[in-house]
């Protein structure tokens, strides 16, 4: 039997948790948050069915250069038309019992759930098209929800304007901090923030998928062509 879950003592968790589905927890502009949340609702669904079948892993998207153009994206009113963002976050259900992967992005016009062959083939430019503009590869921070969920911190910094004004209405709930990183901090007055170490990462240079650790803080970086190659049909 899988091991009760522990989560988080924040108010990122029970609104999660009472939100009336996944779509409602979307604050355009937050989804890093967004994903936490919807883990949090997977994974805990995930423990009152008893479902020892399936893995969830948060995966942030970005690339060298912090620039990552992703079609059907609700942010623009052409599916066809790119956003192009400096990064996306996504949930990942990897299934053992019927052997598939599935993407869950709430801020996608793609089929919610899609398979990951599919996602990936619809939200990014074609490899012919990547080999032309390489700084737009996309890359692919994969970590395990449940490791996610109980690291990372965000303060919401990364929305402030120089004026002091936010760039995009926050969430009503508090900023997601992390109760035992807050008595570690030096300082007291100032929230942790770590979204950086996530959504910031370079193109990996290790082929060797036995090498791919997806439990420490960080995940793992992939490429395109690895995250295909590690989830595509195959059993966790």
């Amino acid at each position: 039997m899988k091991e009760k879950i522990e989560f988080p003592n924040n108010e990122a968790v029970q609104s999660a948790l009472e939100a009336s589905s996944d779509q409602d927890l979307r604050v355009p502009c937050y989804c890093e948050e967004n994903i936490y949340r919807l883990a949090v609702r997977k994974l805990k669904f995930q423990e009152e069915e008893q479902d020892v079948d399936s893995k969830y892993y948060v995966i942030f998207v970005s690339s060298d250069t912090q620039c990552v153009p992703m079609y059907y994206q609700l942010a623009s009113q052409n599916p066809l038309s790119a956003c192009s963002w400096d990064y996306h976050v996504l949930l990942l259900k990897v299934s053992q019992n019927n052997d598939k992967s599935e993407i869950l992005d709430i801020d996608s016009h793609l089929p919610y759930p899609c398979s990951l062959e599919a996602y990936v083939q619809n939200s990014f430019p074609s490899v012919h098209r990547i080999a032309t503009l390489p700084q737009y590869a996309p890359l692919f921070r994969v970590i395990s929800a449940e490791k996610f969920l109980h690291d990372f911190c965000s303060d919401r910094r990364h929305m402030f304007r120089e004026d002091g004004s936010w760039s995009a209405k926050p969430p009503t709930y508090g900023c997601i901090q992390q109760q035992q990183q807050l008595k570690e901090s030096s300082s007291s007055n100032e929230g942790i923030f770590n979204l950086d170490s996530y959504r910031i990462m370079h193109t990996p240079n290790n082929d060797n998928s036995s090498d791919f650790s997806f439990e420490s803080a960080f995940g793992q970086v992939l490429t395109r062509e690895q995250l295909l190659e590690h989830f595509k049909s195959k059993a966790l």
